[in-house]
């Protein structure tokens, strides 16, 4: 029996952390509160602050995190979500092998949307 394949594993690993972005925005608004979402590159998960349901991250990802709101300490981010919508923002690029994409949290907006890096 063969594992999943590579390309496979970055797709959802992509996917479970665009829809863990847009969960903690859509708990912010809901709740009135701001909520953080964090990346831990150390322990290699993600996960909304104060969740217990974690994201692995695969030990072949590479994650390059930016943004003049994110707050970002050796292996560690966080992306923060506000209650009116708004985030911190930030653009985490992720690359595994030949494949790659970028994630963008929109600072006005908090909007989360992803494209093929290149």
């Amino acid at each position: 029996f063969r594992g999943p394949s590579r390309d496979k594993v970055f797709d959802v690993t992509v996917r479970d952390l665009i829809g863990a972005l847009r969960t903690a925005r859509l708990e912010a608004i809901r709740g009135n509160a701001e909520k953080s979402f964090l990346i831990d590159l150390q322990n290699r998960s993600a996960h909304i602050e104060g969740s217990a349901k974690r994201s692995p991250i695969p030990a072949d990802m590479a994650f390059d995190i930016t943004g003049s709101a994110t707050d970002l300490s050796g292996s560690r981010a966080r992306l923060r979500f506000f209650p009116d919508g708004s985030a911190s923002g930030g653009r985490i690029h992720i690359s595994a092998g030949s494949r790659s994409a970028i994630i963008t949290v929109d600072w006005l907006t908090g909007h989360v949307k992803s494209e093929a890096g290149s």
